[in-house]
């Protein structure tokens, strides 16, 4: 697991064929910060590319209807970030820059 200095990775990943239904990416690097309105307690959010904001309801969204989940080198950020718990299912842990 990457140290808290480092910056975490975060994925969201589309099952392929959920993803070409939506004519989405099957992965989508996402970025977590603190300078955003959103984030509170320095726990920071997880932003797409474009800007837009994914918390945890519009997580559980995707994970329960499209199958998607997030893959992190830093879960607990991620789970902070979504403002859930960490029993939440659909964080997977992954190595420090794997991809």
């Amino acid at each position: 697991m990457a140290g808290n200095d480092s910056t975490p990775r975060h994925y969201l990943v589309l099952p392929k064929e959920r993803a070409a239904m939506l004519g989405l990416p099957e992965r989508q690097e996402l970025t977590w910060t603190t300078e955003h309105p959103c984030s509170h307690y320095r726990l920071g959010v997880l932003l797409f590319t474009d800007g837009e904001l994914l918390d945890g309801a519009g997580f559980r969204e995707l994970r329960d209807n499209i199958g998607a989940h997030i893959e992190s080198d830093q879960p607990l950020k991620a789970l902070g970030a979504l403002g859930l718990p960490p029993e939440e299912p659909g964080i997977v842990q992954i190595k420090d820059g794997a991809q």
